[in-house]
């Protein structure tokens, strides 16, 4: 008998595009921007000191790191 299991949603490439970088990630592993409220992938989000998450665009404009 050969059954085949899914694969862990981490090792798909995902149907969601983010919206700093454009590439494509698993909807689980998403983040929203704390202040533009940007969907985006876990490689484009920066914490700041009190644990929000800003994409990269917001952590500049903030003056921030």
């Amino acid at each position: 008998m050969d059954t085949k299991k899914r694969r862990p949603y981490w090792l798909d490439g995902g149907t969601e595009i983010c919206e700093v970088c454009e590439q494509p990630y698993v909807l689980q592993a998403e983040h929203r921007c704390a202040a533009c409220d940007a969907a985006v992938c876990e490689h484009c989000i920066e914490n700041a000191d009190t644990g929000e998450v800003f994409c990269h665009p917001c952590r500049g404009e903030a003056g921030e790191g």
